[in-house]
C-alpha cells in the first residue's frame, strides 16, 4: 500500500454487492467442511484449500480471459479504465481521487487530468441561459 489513503472503503453496484455476499457464504461453508471455522476477515476468494489467491495467478486467469474474448486489456487497466469513465462522465474530482485511493487530487488531476471533460462550452451556454432569465426577470420587475 502506497499511502494510508490506500486501505478505503468504496461503494460497489447492488448487483456486485449480492454476488459478494453470495460468493463469501460459500467461501464460508468450504472454511466450515475444512475445519476451519467461521472468520469474518478470511478471504473472499481463496484457492480450494481456503488460502489466500497468489495475485499473479489472478492476474495470470484473467489475461487467459480476456486474450479468450479478444480483448485486449490487463488486469490493473481496469482501474485506469474505471477511473477515466468517472472523469470522462463529468463526476467530481474529489470524489474520483479518493475512490482512486490517491493521496491528494493533484495526484488524480497529473495522471488523468486529460481525461476531463473540457466542458467550457456547456458551462457557459448554463451560465448564459441563466444571466438571460435574471435579465428577464429585472426587465419585467422594471415594467
Amino acid at each position: 500500500m502506497k499511502t494510508s489513503n490506500g486501505r478505503r472503503r468504496i461503494s460497489l453496484p447492488p448487483l456486485a454487492v449480492e454476488y459478494l455476499i453470495r460468493h463469501k457464504a460459500k467461501e464460508t461453508e468450504k472454511r466450515f467442511q475444512f475445519g476451519l471455522g467461521k472468520d469474518d476477515d478470511a478471504f473472499v476468494f481463496t484457492t480450494i484449500d481456503c488460502r489466500m489467491r497468489a495475485p499473479r495467478m489472478i492476474t495470470s486467469r484473467f489475461l487467459k480471459l480476456v486474450r479468450k474474448l479478444g480483448v485486449n486489456i490487463t488486469f490493473h487497466g481496469l482501474r485506469h479504465t474505471h477511473i477515466s469513465q468517472l472523469l470522462g462522465d463529468g463526476y467530481p474530482i474529489t470524489t474520483v481521487s479518493r475512490r482512486a485511493g490517491h493521496a491528494t487530487v493533484s495526484i488524480t488531476l497529473d495522471v488523468y487530468g486529460h481525461m476531463m471533460p473540457d466542458s467550457q462550452e456547456v458551462m457557459m451556454a448554463e451560465f448564459g441561459t441563466a444571466f438571460e432569465t435574471a435579465i428577464e426577470q429585472v426587465k419585467n420587475k422594471t415594467s
